[in-house]
């Protein structure tokens, strides 16, 4: 569960979704919604996990609450979304329908392309000599052990030495804060699912690498679009809530406290996760209609992630770009190692 920290000027403001009888038929959801100080709403609705996230969708289908509602080009689609009515648009290849995709989701299945995504992203970057001495340098919670006047069980060589240090002792090395990664898998309509591919296999890779440095990672998916269009029926009926807004989803994948498995943040590649689960909420749950759009996948200020506790995020600007993919590592592992590190000529 994030904490959410308005910032000086915010005003919070209760949920309206534009049909509440979906809205309310989700549990256990907390929605953020507040108007900055330039009287522009943001919202962001948060699931307890991505289990909770399908299953809340699957529920709206079961109930058939979204038949008939999301508007499709094949009618005989039981509330799917699709895009001028395409399976391999809305689901790609790999994982061609619903049934498939919630499948390959909550197993936390990775295709055979991914691994070999994430195998090269991490040679590539490994052989980088900044990312290198990072890694080096990066503290760890590793157990030490230690020898004192007291501990946990004697070592016998010291007591037949004389030595009053003779009780031994283990200890966490020295102590990183937990390092929060999150992934926007919000995509516009001309990326194919390559490009979900992409950014999944960085997000995969920056957490393998705290995770081998020794950190408590934390991983959190958030589908987040900027610029969402509105009508003139705001359902706020203050504030504006379009051009600069921001508005989507978020889950926590991961738990700083739980062990790091690398194939649930790698699943989160899977295209259906977005164009499939997170439409069918934008359309059924969230402020805005189906028209004239839903977002677009642009680039989120700092500010509005701050208010989230959301410092390093990986969005679609790192898909192509190794530069910024070595930067954001390099902004992580300068805070683990308490240094800056120049990036060499």
């Amino acid at each position: 569960m994030v904490e959410f920290n308005p910032k000086e000027g915010d005003i919070e403001l209760d949920k309206i979704a534009k049909n509440p009888q979906f809205y309310n038929a989700l549990q256990d959801i907390r929605s953020y919604v507040f108007m900055d100080k330039t009287n522009i709403i943001h919202e962001v609705t948060e699931f307890d996990s991505l289990y909770h996230l399908i299953s809340s969708v699957e529920s709206l289908h079961d109930n058939q609450d979204l038949k008939g509602f999301i508007k499709n080009n094949n009618p005989d689609d039981d509330g799917d979304y699709h895009y001028n009515g395409k399976n391999n648009w809305t689901y790609g290849t790999t994982y061609p329908d619903r049934v498939s995709t919630m499948e390959g989701l909550l197993s936390s299945n990775v295709e055979d392309t991914m691994w070999k995504a994430i195998d090269q992203l991490r040679d590539s970057l490994l052989k980088d000599k900044d990312i290198q001495r990072l890694m080096e340098l990066a503290p760890t919670i590793k157990k030490t052990r230690k020898f004192g006047t007291s501990g946990d069980e004697l070592c016998i060589d010291r007591v037949l030495s004389g030595d009053p240090n003779h009780w031994q002792y283990t200890t966490k090395g020295k102590q990183s804060n937990v390092v929060r990664i999150a992934l926007n898998i919000s995509m516009s309509a001309a990326n194919d699912p390559s490009s979900f591919l992409k950014i999944a296999a960085i997000a995969s890779v920056a957490a393998d690498l705290v995770s081998k440095a020794g950190a408590a990672l934390e991983f959190v998916m958030v589908a987040i679009s900027g610029s969402v269009y509105r009508s003139d029926d705001n359902p706020y009926e203050q504030g504006k809530f379009n051009h600069n807004s921001a508005s989507g989803y978020m889950t926590t994948i991961k738990k700083a406290d739980e062990p790091f498995e690398l194939t649930r943040i790698a699943c989160l590649g899977i295209a259906g996760l977005f164009r499939h689960y997170i439409f069918s909420l934008k359309t059924a749950t969230g402020p805005t209609q189906p028209k004239p759009g839903l977002g677009r996948s642009l680039v989120i200020s700092k500010e509005f992630y701050e208010r989230f506790g959301l410092k390093h995020v990986i969005e679609l600007k790192h898909a192509n770009d190794q530069s910024q993919q070595k930067v954001f590592l390099n902004d992580i592992f300068s805070e683990l190692a308490g240094v800056q590190i120049e990036e060499s000529n």
